[in-house]
């Protein structure tokens, strides 16, 4: 291994040793699902149902968009057993503590409970909220995947995470929630397309006595 590539992987362990915001644990995606809206309309020709003003939600989950659709179910029923939804327009999701903004999003429903969402923005934002501390970790991309279950979000096309003074960014930055980690992978062609910045608490102090100084 170069320097170069020893020194990116000793500042990458290091900036992630800082705590990142958990996923919420416990989060119960078997509740009712209720589903409201502004409007709807039949698109008989593609078996679809379009929704307008549309929020949907599931305990602790919230969905928002100008315009949801989804192709009917069995005997042109709404299901949300298996099924795909695709939104546009000031797309809002909300799982607990973390919150996404988008363009547009595409989410996949699996026996009754939001298993994926796949979106996409110019750029899509993130916010995830520690509970036990008010900690904010932010984020922005391109397009974020976010596999539900396993409590990881994929952030890809001009990826950034902060936390307080921390930064990173990547072509692709991997956020496992549970475990509090970040993963990063620059690009293709191996070229340094990793971007660190770590400001020592020693020096957050400094900055702050400064301020004070008449």
């Amino acid at each position: 291994m170069s320097a170069a590539n020893s020194c990116r992987s000793a500042l990458l362990c290091l900036l992630l040793a800082v705590p990142l915001a958990g996923h919420a644990q416990g989060i119960n995606t078997r509740l009712p699902i209720s589903l409201d809206a502004d409007s709807s309309e039949l698109d008989r020709r593609n078996n679809m149902l379009v929704f307008h003003g549309l929020r949907i939600t599931q305990g602790t989950i919230g969905i928002e968009a100008e315009l949801g659709q989804t192709l009917l179910g069995g005997e042109g029923s709404l299901e949300f057993r298996d099924s795909i939804w695709r939104f546009e327009g000031d797309v809002r999701i909300d799982v607990d503590t973390t919150s996404i903004r988008a363009d547009s999003a595409e989410l996949t429903f699996k026996d009754h409970r939001l298993s994926r969402a796949v979106v996409s923005g110019d750029p899509a934002r993130f916010r995830n909220r520690r509970p036990e501390n008010d900690v904010v970790t932010t984020g922005q991309a391109g397009r974020f995947e976010y596999d539900l279950p396993a409590g990881m979000i994929t952030f890809s096309e001009d990826a950034r995470i902060v936390e307080g003074e921390n930064s990173i960014t990547g072509d692709e930055l991997v956020y496992d929630l549970n475990r509090q980690v970040v993963s990063a992978r620059g690009g293709k062609d191996n070229q340094d397309r990793i971007s660190l910045t770590i400001v020592p608490e020693d020096a957050e102090a400094a900055i702050g006595d400064d301020d004070e100084t008449p």
